[in-house]
């Protein structure tokens, strides 16, 4: 969990950023499903630096404001996997053939699971905003606030280390 935990709050702040402050109907005029939107899903993933722990809680703020399941799960397959570090590594590995192989592999796989889990939802008849509120109505409040009281316990250390390794980095790099 050491390792996961500020990723994880990193995630969770962004989400509630997208939840709060970005209009549902411009999430849905762009990232609403079909593939003009997972392409613009897969702008957005592939340089973005993040974990999957991360990516989590954002594709969760998106379905909620609107993205199709489709859309979201290109974002949650292709950000962790093709982030500027891992393609650095690849191509430094690999070369730079196979890591472009590499890359348009996970673009094409993410977008044709994504179409597949649209198909699916629309042939069901199910929606993803409705799914994803009445999870909250399931677990009790006393349960959810237990929950989140013990992430946060059990994140203080990590998180703190974390925060107080970058301050010293910092000031060692300013004595230099």
């Amino acid at each position: 969990w050491g390792d996961l935990a500020g990723w994880f709050f990193v995630g969770i702040i962004l989400a509630g950023i997208i939840t709060t402050l970005l209009p549902s109907e411009v999430i849905e005029s762009y990232l609403g499903g079909g593939l003009s939107s997972m392409l613009l899903m897969l702008l957005l993933g592939i340089p973005l630096y993040i974990c999957a722990t991360a990516s989590t809680p954002i594709a969760a703020a998106f379905i909620l404001k609107g993205v199709s399941p489709g859309t979201a799960l290109v974002f949650l397959l292709v950000g962790p996997a093709t982030n500027e570090t891992s393609l650095s590594v690849l191509v430094g590995l690999l070369g730079k053939r196979a890591t472009s192989l590499y890359l348009v592999s996970i673009a094409l796989v993410s977008i044709i699971c994504g179409l597949g889990l649209d198909l699916i939802y629309v042939g069901m008849g199910i929606s993803a905003v409705a799914i994803v509120g009445q999870a909250a109505e399931i677990v009790p409040v006393s349960v959810q606030l237990a929950a989140t009281l013990f992430l946060i316990v059990i994140s203080i250390e990590p998180v703190w280390q974390k925060i107080s390794s970058s301050l010293m980095k910092i000031i060692t790099n300013k004595q230099s």
